[in-house]
C-alpha cells in the first residue's frame, strides 16, 4: 500500500502550523496580561508610585524640577479657572482670614502654608537649622531688609497689617506642600486616633465633619491653603520632597553642600505598606465619599497613585 497523498500531508502540515500559531498567540496574550497585572499592582503599591523619581531612584535635574513646577502651576491655574467657586468661605473672607495658615520666614523671605503631614514640619526644621548655622548660609546672604517684624511676636502672616501682608505676598517666595489625601488621612489617624477607634470609624468621623467643621488635619488643601487665591511660586509634593527641596534651596542661593547636609535626613520618606491594608477596611461607599470630599485636591494636584 502506498503512503498518504502529498496534498494530504501538506494539509496536515498547515493545520499543525495553525495550531502552533494559536498556541503561541495565547501564550503571548497570557504573558502580556501577566505583565499588565503586575504593572497595575506596582502602581497601587505605596512604595512604588508611577512616575515617582524617589521610589524609582530617578534623579531630578534642575531643568526637570523647573519643568515639573511649570506643569503643576499650569494645572492648578487651569483648575482654578474652571472652578470659580473653589475658594470657599475661608478664602472669600478678609485678607487676614484668607492667609490664616500661611507662615512667614522673614530671614529667608519664604511663605508657606502650614498643614500637618505634608512636609511643612520638616521644611520649618530645615529653615531653623539654616538660620542657626554660624557660617553664612548662602552665597549671597538672604536676610530680609524689606519688611520690619510685626508688632506681635508671631510667625503667622494673618497677624501682619494689611500693607505688610500685601508686600509679603508680592515679594516673598511662596511654597505650597501637597500630599495624596488618603496618605494625609492615614497620617492623621496614626498621629491621634490609632488604637482608639478603627480606621473605618475614623473615616466616618472625617466624612461627618466636612466644610467649616473639618479639622486642619484632614481638610482639603485647595481650600485650606487658598490655592486659587494665593499665587504660589512652588508646589512641592510629598513623595518628591528630598530632591525638590534641594533644588529650591539651591535656587534661593544656598550652597549645595549645606542643603545636602541639612535637608537629607529631614526629608527621608517613611516606610511601611499600610495604605492598602487600611483601604481594604473601608467600604466602597466610604471610598466614593472620600473621592468626592477630596475631589478638588485630586483635580488640582493629581495624585495618580492614590489608593482612592
Amino acid at each position: 500500500m502506498g503512503g498518504a497523498p502529498a496534498w494530504c500531508s501538506r494539509q496536515g502540515g498547515r493545520k499543525k502550523m495553525r495550531f502552533l500559531s494559536r498556541v503561541l498567540l495565547v501564550a503571548c496574550l497570557g504573558a502580556i496580561s501577566l505583565l499588565c497585572w503586575r504593572w497595575r499592582a506596582s502602581l497601587r503599591s505605596p512604595g512604588r508610585r508611577a512616575g515617582d523619581p524617589v521610589a524609582r531612584n530617578v534623579t531630578f535635574t534642575a531643568d526637570t524640577f523647573l519643568h515639573v513646577q511649570q506643569l503643576r502651576k499650569r494645572a492648578l491655574r487651569t483648575f482654578c479657572r474652571a472652578n470659580a467657586e473653589v475658594d470657599g468661605p475661608l478664602c472669600q473672607g478678609s485678607t487676614q482670614q484668607a492667609v490664616t495658615h500661611l507662615v512667614v520666614n522673614p530671614r529667608f523671605e519664604f511663605v508657606h502654608c502650614r498643614v500637618p503631614s505634608v512636609g511643612a514640619e520638616a521644611w520649618e526644621r530645615l529653615l531653623q537649622a539654616l538660620a542657626e548655622r554660624r557660617q553664612p548660609t548662602a552665597e549671597t546672604p538672604v536676610i530680609s531688609t524689606r519688611l520690619p517684624p510685626p508688632a506681635l511676636p508671631t510667625e503667622y502672616l494673618r497677624d501682619y497689617n494689611l500693607t505688610s501682608i500685601e508686600l509679603v505676598l508680592r515679594s516673598y517666595t511662596k511654597v505650597l506642600f501637597v500630599r495624596d489625601p488618603f496618605q494625609r488621612l492615614i497620617s492623621a489617624y496614626r498621629r491621634q486616633f490609632a488604637g482608639k477607634v478603627t480606621f473605618s470609624d475614623f473615616i466616618h468621623r472625617v466624612l461627618g465633619s466636612r466644610g467649616r467643621e473639618a479639622e486642619v488635619l484632614w481638610k482639603p488643601l485647595v481650600s485650606l491653603c487658598c490655592a486659587c487665591l494665593v499665587r504660589y511660586d512652588y508646589i512641592l509634593t510629598y513623595g518628591f520632597l528630598g530632591q525638590e527641596v534641594h533644588h529650591l534651596m539651591h535656587r534661593m542661593g544656598m550652597p549645595g553642600d549645606v542643603v545636602a547636609e541639612l535637608a537629607g535626613p529631614r526629608f527621608q520618606r517613611s516606610g511601611g505598606r499600610v495604605a492598602e491594608q487600611l483601604a481594604s477596611e473601608l467600604s466602597e461607599r466610604q471610598k466614593q465619599q472620600l473621592r468626592e470630599a477630596y475631589g478638588w485636591d485630586f483635580a488640582a494636584f493629581g495624585f495618580p497613585g492614590s489608593e482612592l
